[in-house]
């Protein structure tokens, strides 16, 4: 016999995993205790392509290394979302048509054996906590009860290897599953967030929002108090933009702040967040002119702050720069319109690209930016007619900053 090698199995890229129709399948722990356990679980809820992982109580959340170490890039691929409490996460499950069931041992529990899924319906499976199980609150909040039969001396299985037994007994091809096909996402009011309230967000998954025609979110931050609370309300993208120069520091425009400031501003934002992807601004001066300079600036933004990404300002001007921070593997955002760094050669905050030979510089820069590599682009104070139709020109995300509501996002 010869060992399959990875690359020989077919497996999908995470692109076309995205586009994948799930099985109807959410996977809710409660008060889960070890991240590794939490990383298996996501590892399985991708082999099955589950909806989602809810994340009750204590269980841990992505980012986490120990999850990552058993996850391996899984936490990345299944959507998630965190609950303070599994009993409310329960009743918007419920609300949303799931049939809420525990994976414990109680009065009345049906066996896994004699388990069968009901074509058309979504489930619920609750597992709970390493040592106390599933809580008495879940329990009494479940619709039923499905008990793995055991034969030893011990009466539990580790949480995450009863997740996969659940998961290769119950839904995974016999003639159990026969007439039970992989649903889309209810788009109900009442369904929980795909997007806002669940994954860790990266540049994919904003590319991905974009295909989806999601709404995406993005909110300024200078500290951690203020990150902390833009990251908990579901924020998507936070921004750690240069001005802070004129709201922490007083100054009148946005040119005066340095790397160093940033820096510190940007360490205490990304100290606070979970969850959002946090860009930097490179500020005036770290990369205009000199393609070597911006690349340093931008290592310093991400080895010293642990950000996601950087945002620099201008189009065929800086491209030089914007592909030398691209070869170093550093995301970066553009952003064309109204670019604050250049207000003394404009003058005044008005809306630009009016006059039609800036408008159509505008959509080449835009175009040669996407082109580049950015994942996405943010357009200040522009038409809005023009904004839409960039927005429609280009393939990566567009943010808009007053340049009305065609854009795929707002900051």
């Amino acid at each position: 016999m010869r060992k399959i090698a990875n690359e020989e199995l077919g497996r999908p890229t995470a692109e076309e995993f995205a586009r994948m129709e799930r099985m109807p399948v959410t996977v809710v722990l409660d008060n889960i205790r070890s991240a590794q356990n939490v990383g298996s679980f996501f590892r399985t809820a991708d082999a099955f392509a589950a909806e989602r992982i809810c994340l009750c109580g204590i269980t841990a959340v992505p980012p986490a290394r120990e999850i990552h170490k058993t996850a391996l890039g899984a936490e990345l691929t299944v959507a998630w979302s965190r609950h303070e409490r599994t009993a409310d996460c329960l009743e918007a499950l419920r609300r949303e048509g799931c049939r809420i069931l525990a994976v414990e041992q109680v009065e009345g529990s049906e066996g896994l054996d004699d388990f069968r899924p009901e074509a058309g319906v979504r489930y619920a499976l609750v597992f709970g906590n390493e040592v106390e199980g599933v809580s008495q609150e879940a329990v009494d909040a479940c619709d039923g009860a499905i008990e793995i039969p055991q034969a030893g001396t011990k009466h539990s299985l580790n949480v995450s290897v009863a997740g996969a037994s659940f998961y290769g007994n119950s839904f995974a091809g016999s003639d159990r599953n026969a007439n039970f096909a992989p649903t889309e996402t209810s788009n109900n009011e009442d369904t929980m967030s795909v997007e806002s309230t669940v994954r860790a967000v990266t540049t994919f998954r904003l590319a991905e929002m974009k295909q989806r025609g999601e709404k995406i979110a993005m909110l300024t931050s200078y500290d951690y108090s203020m990150a902390r609370i833009v990251d908990a309300a579901g924020i998507d993208v936070i921004l750690v933009g240069d001005s802070a120069a004129n709201v922490m520091a007083g100054y009148e425009t946005t040119v005066p702040i340095t790397l160093d400031m940033m820096i510190y501003h940007a360490r205490s934002v990304v100290r606070a967040v979970q969850r959002a992807l946090v860009v930097v601004d490179l500020p005036f001066g770290t990369y205009q002119g000199n393609s070597k300079v911006a690349l340093d600036s931008a290592v310093r933004i991400m080895k010293e702050t642990e950000a996601d990404a950087v945002k620099l300002e201008g189009g065929e001007e800086i491209l030089e720069s914007v592909q030398r921070i691209l070869s170093a593997g550093i995301p970066v955002m553009g952003h064309l319109g109204l670019t604050p760094q250049s207000i003394h050669k404009f003058g005044t905050y008005a809306v630009r690209a009016r006059e039609e030979a800036e408008a159509e510089k505008l959509v080449r820069d835009a175009h040669l930016l996407s082109r580049a590599g950015c994942f996405g682009i943010v357009l200040e104070k522009i038409p809005a007619a023009l904004a839409a139709r960039v927005t429609g020109e280009v393939p990566v995300p567009t943010i808009g900053i007053g340049a009305g509501g065609g854009c795929d996002g707002q900051v």
